[in-house]
């Protein structure tokens, strides 16, 4: 059926065909440059949008604790004026929240961004008959981008 030459060739072919299956094997084993490189892309993208996520979510932790020292002093403000019928007297520059009504401010509050505006009227001189109704404006800013402002 077969010669012995056309067996021997055979032979041949399924040895080299099985030599070039197990090459290709172990070349088959690592991940090609561009699987690598997809692969870190998307990683780039993961983090970029993990950052943007978690820098929104400190900003809005921000702004709500400023809100907040907010509240607190406005409150004070206002015990204040329930008690003695008046505004708080007028500060001068350095003043503190200590100094505005140390009596109603019951928690520690943070006044590293806190600038106290004196309202002592058209002479600027404090305590004169001149001076505005309201004694203190609170103009409040956040640390780094003042996303917190106002009174």
């Amino acid at each position: 059926m077969f010669s012995r030459s056309h067996l021997q060739q055979l032979q041949l072919r399924f040895i080299s065909g099985r030599k070039r299956r197990i090459m290709n094997k172990n070349q088959d084993k690592g991940f090609t440059l561009v699987e690598l490189l997809i692969v870190i892309v998307i990683l780039g993208i993961l983090a970029t949008v993990t950052v943007f996520a978690v820098r929104g979510i400190t900003d809005q932790g921000q702004e709500n604790a400023c809100a907040v020292e907010r509240r607190t002093l406005d409150t004070a403000i206002e015990s204040y004026y329930a008690q003695n019928q008046s505004d708080p007297a007028t500060l001068g520059t350095n003043a503190a929240p200590g100094d505005l009504v140390p009596d109603f401010l019951k928690t520690d509050v943070n006044t590293a961004n806190w600038t106290f505006v004196s309202t002592a009227g058209p002479d600027g001189i404090a305590g004169n008959g001149d001076d505005l109704d309201t004694a203190v404006f609170l103009a409040v800013t956040a640390a780094n981008d003042g996303a917190c402002e106002g009174a």
